[in-house]
């Protein structure tokens, strides 16, 4: 048995932007996932909001689909759907109508300057463009927590530094709460609370 994370111990604040860096295979993932409710811990609990939620097994799905937002390295788009459509898809999921749902697309997209691509499909939009409609979508249900693993680590620096800027505007004009993962320190030191993940134990800096 391999023990990835050695009494770990995180709070995370509302309206914070806090950043984990770490080397490489050193548990980063697996500790978004489990915040993220992706995976369950061996050991201890999660609470969300002051509820514990690490035994609602059969709530998770809800959960996350009302209260977390998610961002990976890969933008994980479907191919065969439109970037407006693609935005609109948690909506659906979580039981809105179509129109209520492009409604909602429609004005994220907007505020990331993107409504003419909204027709779109993802091989025809840039790295950066495909990034950003993938932040869209994790804000369609106002989630109260955005979990972003390595969002700019498949991008070149231009597009890095455009997604960054978004993510930095997104929690200074709205408040929204983000827990990014990255292995690049200069992108880490621009936010206000900072973790590294060594050895299975996380530090606060």
């Amino acid at each position: 048995m391999i023990q990835v994370l050695c009494g770990t111990d995180i709070a995370i604040e509302e309206n914070s932007m806090v950043c984990i860096t770490g080397q490489s295979g050193c548990g980063k993932s697996t500790l978004m996932h489990i915040l993220g409710l992706l995976d369950s811990p061996d050991e201890g609990s999660i609470e969300l909001f002051g509820k514990e939620v690490t035994s609602r097994a059969h709530d998770t799905a809800m959960i996350r689909n009302r209260d977390l937002g998610f961002v990976f390295q890969f933008h994980y788009l479907v191919d065969d759907l439109t970037a407006l459509e693609n935005v609109a898809l948690p909506l659906m999921i979580g039981g809105k109508n179509f129109r209520e749902s492009s409604k909602r697309a429609q004005e994220l997209i907007s505020w990331f300057g993107l409504s003419a691509r909204q027709s779109h499909y993802p091989h025809q939009l840039s790295g950066g463009e495909q990034q950003r409609i993938a932040i869209a979508r994790a804000l369609a249900n106002s989630p109260k927590i955005v979990l972003a693993d390595e969002p700019t680590g498949n991008l070149d620096p231009d597009h890095s530094h455009e997604v960054w800027e978004t993510i930095q505007r997104l929690n200074r004009e709205f408040g929204q709460t983000f827990v990014i993962v990255t292995h690049e320190p200069k992108l880490a030191e621009m936010t206000s609370t900072r973790y590294v993940l060594a050895q299975g134990v996380l530090s606060k800096l």
